[in-house]
């Protein structure tokens, strides 16, 4: 069956259909794990549920400002939605492995699988079946805009909504993944303005999508194993798994290079990055709402890994080729011309170049090379 153009609850009840066929039906299914493509990479840890937030789970954030604190959807495509800030439990290698006590953090109506917080601690989600982004200003309780995205050429109902973060091709650019159809946008933004809010234009829907009920996006952290360039992560609601497609220049997917990081799924929903180990965090909405984490992406990217090879950015090896390549694209001193050597600017090391390549650059990558990453 079909479920992409169901309404969600529609979806839920034909998961619930499928959990009480015949058990002869029940042995064709295989329990949710790593595809084999990357099994040996990454490996997949069910964290359980989060008590004290009501299900179901809507997306999911890692709070930058304090990586201790993961935002969490609840009651999701609800009226009453809203988001939960959750206290992380870590353990010797940072990794997070429980909860603690939720607390109620803001009101966000009809939240679902989309939800990030921008460098200035905007929380950002969106609304589904109604085709909003709503937009939480820090301190706030309630949203402070809702904005309805139908009139800005979004297909109804949007999912999901992320931004391309530093370092990737197209960063800056607002990105939406809509539920039904499978459609994914780009979606011009101005901001943020005195309030701190965003304004949205007309959106563009980018042709050819091959998502499934595409519900929470997040970009691949650089260098990951098995996933060299630049690419995004996907969670495909109606065909159960997290798909990575590499992407283009603007940040969109390319089609054609869909493979599949974790099968079997019920429900994916929410994704995030954990900014202290590069860990994949997604949850699950409806029958199971668990938090899950896949673990083996890079923490970091090393800034003198500009060349991999065939070309890609990088192959986890600092050597001569690297030497070469930023002492090339130094040289040509222009960014728009060859980015190789624009390593660094305003935010941390080796994630956040500016466009300018100087005297930081340089400094960066000969510190960078020298401790051999």
């Amino acid at each position: 069956m079909n479920n992409q153009n169901l309404p969600r609850w529609g979806a839920l009840v034909a998961t619930l259909a499928l959990m009480t066929a015949p058990d002869s039906f029940h042995g064709q299914c295989r329990a949710q794990s790593i595809a084999p493509e990357f099994v040996g990479a990454y490996t997949l840890t069910d964290l359980g549920p989060v008590a004290g937030v009501p299900t179901p789970y809507g997306g999911l954030a890692v709070d930058p400002a304090n990586p201790d604190v993961l935002l969490l959807g609840g009651s999701a495509n609800n009226t009453g939605g809203a988001i939960y800030s959750v206290p992380v439990i870590r353990n010797a290698e940072n990794h997070i492995i429980s909860f603690g006590t939720p607390t109620l953090r803001s009101t966000a109506p009809n939240i679902d699988g989309g939800l990030f917080i921008t460098a200035e601690g905007l929380i950002v989600y969106a609304g589904y079946p109604i085709n909003t982004i709503g937009q939480i200003l820090p301190g706030s309780t309630v949203p402070d805009r809702i904005t309805s995205m139908s009139p800005l050429n979004v297909p109804s109902s949007l999912g999901a909504v992320t931004i391309v973060p530093s370092g990737f091709p197209g960063a800056g650019r607002w990105k939406t993944a809509s539920y039904n159809g499978g459609g994914w946008s780009d979606l011009p933004a101005t901001g943020p303005d005195a309030q701190g809010l965003y304004t949205f234009g007309t959106a563009t829907l980018v042709p050819g999508s091959n998502l499934s009920g595409p519900e929470g996006i997040t970009y691949v952290p650089r260098c990951s194993p098995l996933i060299p360039g630049p690419a995004v992560m996907v969670a495909e609601y109606s065909a159960g798994r997290i798909a990575v497609l590499d992407v283009n220049a603007s940040g969109d997917p390319i089609w054609a290079t869909k493979r599949i990081l974790v099968q079997s799924l019920s429900g994916a929903e929410g994704a995030a990055i954990d900014p202290l180990t590069g860990d994949f965090l997604f949850s699950t909405f409806g029958t199971s709402n668990r938090i899950w984490r896949v673990s083996g992406f890079a923490a970091f990217r090393c800034v003198a890994d500009v060349i991999g090879s065939g070309g890609t950015s990088c192959d986890q090896t600092v050597d001569g080729d690297d030497f070469i390549a930023f002492i090339n694209s130094f040289s040509i001193g222009d960014a728009t011309v060859d980015p190789t050597a624009d390593l660094v600017g305003g935010g941390p090391t080796g994630s956040d170049p500016d466009g300018t390549i100087d005297g930081s650059d340089f400094i960066a990558f000969i510190n960078a090379f020298a401790a051999g990453c």
